[in-house]
């Protein structure tokens, strides 16, 4: 059976092509878009196991209700295999809204068995996505655990980013026999997550700009957009969503929810210096295709967690008149839209695109000290003493100092070989260090006779 093209058009929102899955060597794909049962024994693969759910207000997980169905499939296996998990009621054909039994913000967790295939670890949802992990159990399969949440959503049929940003939601879209639904069909509580494959047509050097992007999620209740990008000029990661400013009813605002997780390793692999070193700030804009300024979303913020950066946007419209936002998990917000299948008459759709653009700036780069400087040779000849310093990692000059009895003499060079001139007979006992804008620690001490 093929993803609903409502399933389907979901994952579109957020199904960015350019981010694929590792290569394996010997991999063992399921079969194509069977779903996979509950697993009845350890050894099985190609099954989930560990359903869990916690509705809003509890505090214990529990097993979910016996009307819920995860329909986990794979997809696509001779282009990209790719995963999905596509929450509904019933069975692998039912209702797609889950808040009769999972309401909205309910929280979902599930552990799925892909035996010797690897998923490409890259998450994307339709529904509020906390995180994700994989790893091999011991008999070397490998079990993805997803963790994410319902969210409303509207389905837009017609809701396309163009090129120049101006045809957005212009077209309602026609029910039709693969798509049950007009422009709209609203989903008080809604949940699917996509892992999106690698083509398997790609080769080294383009699987390796793929992994650049493993261990990302991103989840959004956006109608449309373009994948992710990395604008190396502006050191931005960019992303581009659309949607209708309202409902159905021409009066209520769409309200939109966006996050993503960053790994450190995709920020180093594009800004090209470690995250410590060079991430000095982290600023999110939005803006309107039509609108003339950037703005912050309500309530956006980016923080710095275990392993990377998250970015949350709990609200965010594409209307020109909002009004006052909804509480973030509050079911008003999807309260009084109209469900009418087949009527497409009085869509308030509005030509908006909007560019969500995450900053990263690199700092100038911190000067770090040189390393301590050695000798390695120290001679005299007549009245001259030359010492030779083995080069130190980050020096730009170096110092050294003699010292005999009361006196004392320093000298300063750019290269490694210090010389003092007019030194007076004797044992003179010396020292070097190298510098740059901070110095580093002084040799040990060297002493030379001048005869």
């Amino acid at each position: 059976m093929k993803l609903s093209k409502v399933g389907v058009l979901g994952a579109i929102a957020l199904a960015f092509s350019s981010l694929v899955a590792p290569a394996q060597a010997t991999v063992t794909y399921p079969t194509e878009r069977e779903y996979f049962p509950q697993c009845s024994a350890p050894t099985n693969t190609n099954c989930y196991s560990n359903p869990l759910v916690k509705r809003p207000g509890e505090t214990e997980w529990s097993a979910p209700p016996a009307n819920v169905y995860f329909g986990i499939n794979a997809f696509d296996i001779a282009n990209s295999p790719s995963l999905v998990i596509d929450m509904r009621l019933d069975n692998n054909q039912g209702q797609q809204d889950l808040s009769a039994s999972l309401p909205y913000g309910t929280e979902i967790k599930v552990d799925i068995n892909t035996g010797s295939w690897q998923p490409n670890p890259q998450a994307h949802g339709v529904s509020v996505v906390r995180g994700f992990s994989q790893t091999q159990d011991s008999n070397q399969n490998w079990i993805t655990s997803a963790h994410f949440a319902t969210i409303n959503w509207s389905a837009a049929s017609n809701c396309n980013v163009e090129d120049n940003f101006a045809d957005s939601c212009l077209s309602p879209g026609t029910a039709s026999e693969s798509q049950g639904q007009g422009f709209w069909f609203d989903y008080n509580s809604f949940a699917q997550v996509v892992f999106w494959g690698v083509p398997l047509s790609a080769d080294a050097q383009a699987a390796a700009q793929y992994h650049i992007w493993d261990g990302i999620f991103i989840s959004s209740n956006a109608s449309g957009g373009y994948d992710p990008y990395f604008d190396q000029a502006s050191s931005s990661w960019v992303i581009t969503n659309v949607g209708p400013g309202r409902y159905k009813d021409t009066t209520t605002t769409n309200w939109l929810y966006f996050n993503a997780f960053i790994p450190d390793h995709s920020i180093e692999s594009l800004l090209g210096t470690p995250v410590g070193e060079s991430l000095s700030s982290i600023s999110l804009t939005r803006q309107d295709s039509n609108a003339a300024t950037a703005s912050t979303p309500s309530d956006a913020r980016i923080e710095r967690v275990t392993g990377g950066i998250l970015i949350t946007m709990p609200r965010y419209t594409f209307d020109s008149n909002p009004g006052i936002p909804p509480s973030v998990y509050s079911v008003r917000n999807v309260a009084g839209v109209q469900r009418d299948s087949t009527s497409v008459r009085n869509v308030a759709a509005v030509p908006h695109a909007t560019t969500l653009k995450i900053t990263i700036k690199k700092t100038a780069t911190a000067v770090v000290a040189p390393s301590k400087a050695s000798f390695k040779s120290a001679s005299a000849h007549t009245s001259t003493v030359t010492l030779v310093a083995k080069s130190a990692a980050r020096a730009t000059s170096y110092q050294a100092s003699c010292n005999k009895g009361r006196t004392t003499k320093t000298a300063t060079s750019r290269k490694t070989t210090v010389r003092f001139t007019n030194m007076a007979k004797g044992t003179w006992t010396c020292k070097i260090r190298a510098k740059n804008s901070k110095i580093g620690a002084w040799s040990s001490i060297t002493n030379v006779r001048v005869r």
